[in-house]
């Protein structure tokens, strides 16, 4: 298993400071798949947690670490979920044509893997969203089989939720260890609501967590002048605090 791991890039891991080098904690027992994993801040706090090591797929990173490719949707990250290289499993995948902020909508109730009159760039991004999503549903399948625990995040009404067909959830929800936590981001400490889901078949499944502020959140559109992004990027990153029931600020 070790050298099945080693072909991967040594940048693409973390492991725990107990260990004196990678391959001593590859050797020591399953790790984690953080797949489209950012700026590493999930991993990070999972190091920090205590496990052994953490295996990140984001092409920010990399092109190598590119989720679209088949080879390394079914050679890589599923023969290893297969072969048990992992006890946990987490996701974040892009939801750019999943996103109901699109406008004129991009996906509809009748037509939610795409409406036929969208424009062929986005057709383009909808198709690769869904073979996107497909490579998702067929990884937790493969985790719900080998007792992987898992979960899969996108905002809490992303069209990647109300999907048909063999893009839809329905089989994988009847698992009975599978189900919702939903949360409000400024519930962590951030400035904005951001209402997000992760479906998961953890301990924290059929959890929610709701906003409590008393005062207004900031809107997630244009510009942050002091952190000098877009709003949208800004709260891409997952909140670092623990839960509070105090009130969110503005600008």
């Amino acid at each position: 298993m070790v050298s099945a791991l080693l072909i991967f890039r040594r940048d693409q891991f973390l492991f725990s400071d107990r260990f004196a080098s990678l391959e001593d904690a590859l050797a020591d027992g399953p790790g984690v798949l953080d797949l489209f994993s950012g700026s590493r801040g999930h991993a990070s706090d999972l190091k920090k947690l205590g496990a052994r090591w953490i295996l990140c797929f984001d092409i920010k990173h990399h092109e190598s670490e590119d989720l679209s490719l088949s080879s390394v949707q079914q050679s890589l990250v599923i023969k290893l979920t297969e072969l048990g290289a992992f006890f946990a499993m987490g996701a974040g995948p892009v939801c750019a044509s999943f996103s109901t902020a699109i406008t004129p909508p991009a996906r509809t109730l009748q037509y939610p893997q795409g409406v036929p009159w969208a424009s062929p760039l986005q057709q383009q991004k909808n198709l690769a969203g869904n073979m996107q999503l497909l490579f998702i549903l067929w990884l937790v399948r493969v985790c719900l089989r080998k007792r992987v625990i898992w979960w899969v995040e996108n905002p809490d009404g992303s069209w990647i939720w109300r999907q048909t067909g063999e893009l839809s959830w329905d089989a994988i929800l009847r698992d009975p260890s599978v189900g919702d936590l939903r949360l409000d981001y400024c519930r962590f400490g951030t400035r904005w609501r951001k209402r997000t889901r992760f479906r998961t078949s953890s301990h924290v499944a059929d959890q929610r967590c709701f906003c409590r502020c008393l005062e207004p959140h900031v809107v997630l559109r244009g510009r942050c002048k002091q952190a000098k992004m877009n709003y949208t990027q800004l709260a891409e990153a997952y909140p670092r605090g623990q839960p509070n029931s105090g009130s969110s600020s503005t600008d």
